[in-house]
C-alpha cells in the first residue's frame, strides 16, 4: 500500500529538522508542511504541467532537503542563542521564509513556462 508523502515528511521533521529548530519553530514548520504542501501538490497535479513528471514523495523530499541544506550551509539560526530566550517572532519568520523558498523551488522549479504564472499566483495566495 502507498503511504503517501506525509509519513516521510514527518520522519524528516523528527530526525533531521528537530535538531535544527526550537520547539516553536518545529511546530510551525510541521504545520506549514501539513497545511500547505497538500494544497500545493493538488494544485500541481490539477492545474500545472511539469517538465519532468515527479511523484509527490519526491517533490516533498526535495522541499525538505532544500530547507535543511539552506539551514546547514548558511548556518541559519532556528534555535536561538544558547542559554538565552529565543526571539520567537524572528525565528518563526526565518522558518516561514525558508519554507516559502523551498516550497516555491521544489514544487515550482519543474514547471513548464506555461504553468509558472498560475503557480506564482497560487504560491502568493498560500504562503
Amino acid at each position: 500500500a502507498d503511504l503517501g508523502w506525509l509519513p516521510a515528511a514527518q520522519t524528516w521533521l523528527a530526525v533531521h529538522a528537530r535538531p535544527l529548530c526550537a520547539p516553536a519553530a518545529l511546530e510551525v514548520l510541521s504545520s506549514l508542511i501539513e497545511d500547505i504542501v497538500p494544497k500545493g501538490l493538488k494544485f500541481l497535479r490539477q492545474e500545472c504541467t511539469m517538465l519532468v513528471q515527479a511523484v509527490d514523495i519526491n517533490v516533498t523530499t526535495s522541499l525538505c532537503d532544500l530547507f535543511q541544506a539552506i539551514v546547514q550551509a548558511e548556518n541559519v539560526d532556528l534555535l536561538g542563542p544558547e542559554g538565552h530566550e529565543v526571539d520567537v517572532d524572528e525565528v518563526l519568520g526565518r522558518v516561514r521564509l525558508l519554507f516559502g523558498f523551498s516550497f516555491i523551488w521544489s514544487l515550482g522549479g519543474n514547471l513548464h513556462h506555461s504553468s509558472q504564472a498560475k503557480f506564482d499566483a497560487f504560491a502568493r495566495d498560500h504562503l
